[in-house]
C-alpha cells in the first residue's frame, strides 16, 4: 500500500518523541544541580528546534501567530515557574527543584496536543491509503507545524524551557558572583 511508509514514519517519530519526553519528565520531580554548560546545551537544542519549526511556518500566518503566542505564553510561565522554584545551596553547588505543577502542566499540554495531532495524522493517512497516494510533504515536522494550535504548543514548550533555563543560568551566575 502506498501510505504504509507514512504511517510507519509517523509512528516511529511519535514513539521517539514520547520516549524522549518521558525521560525528560523525570527531571520535573527531582532536585537538580545547576550546571550552566548542560543548561546552555539544552537552550541551544530548543533554539534549533524552534528555528526549524519557525522556518516551516513563515509562509503560514496562522501558524506563525501560534508560534509567537506560544513563545510569549511559555516565557511568562517560565518567569512564574522560576519564582516558584526552590533553590538550595550545597557545598558542591546550587541546586533547584522546579515547581511540580507548572512543569507537569506545560508537559501535559504539549503531550496531549502532540498525541492528538499524531492520531489525526494517522487517521488521515489511513483514510488516504485506500484511494490515491497522499500528497507529498516536505517532512514529518512540516506535517505538524502547519497546524496553529500544535505549533503554539511546541513554542509554549520551547519558550518555557529556553527562558526557564536561561533564567536559571543567570541566577547561578549571580549566586556565584556573590560568593
Amino acid at each position: 500500500m502506498p501510505g504504509n511508509g507514512n504511517v510507519f514514519t509517523v509512528l516511529i517519530v511519535g514513539a521517539v518523541v514520547v520516549f524522549v519526553l518521558f525521560r525528560r519528565a523525570r527531571s520535573m520531580f527531582t532536585r537538580q544541580k545547576i550546571r550552566s554548560d548542560w543548561l546552555t546545551f539544552r537552550i541551544a537544542v530548543f533554539a534549533a528546534l524552534g528555528g526549524a519549526i519557525l522556518v516551516l511556518t513563515l509562509n503560514n500566518v496562522p501558524s506563525l501567530l501560534g508560534d509567537l503566542v506560544g513563545l510569549a505564553i511559555g516565557a511568562g510561565i517560565a518567569w512564574l515557574g522560576l519564582r516558584l522554584t526552590t533553590f538550595e545551596r550545597q557545598p558542591d553547588g546550587l541546586y533547584f527543584t522546579p515547581n511540580l505543577y507548572i512543569g507537569l502542566g506545560v508537559f501535559a499540554l504539549f503531550l496531549v496536543r502532540l498525541v492528538y495531532r499524531l492520531i489525526a495524522e494517522l487517521n488521515t493517512v489511513s483514510t488516504l491509503t485506500g484511494s490515491s497516494p497522499p500528497p507529498a510533504r516536505a517532512n514529518v515536522l512540516a506535517q505538524f507545524s502547519s497546524d496553529p494550535l500544535t505549533s503554539a504548543a511546541y513554542f509554549l514548550l520551547i519558550g518555557y524551557y529556553a527562558f526557564y533555563y536561561g533564567m536559571l543560568i543567570l541566577r547561578h551566575r549571580r549566586e556565584a558572583a556573590l560568593g
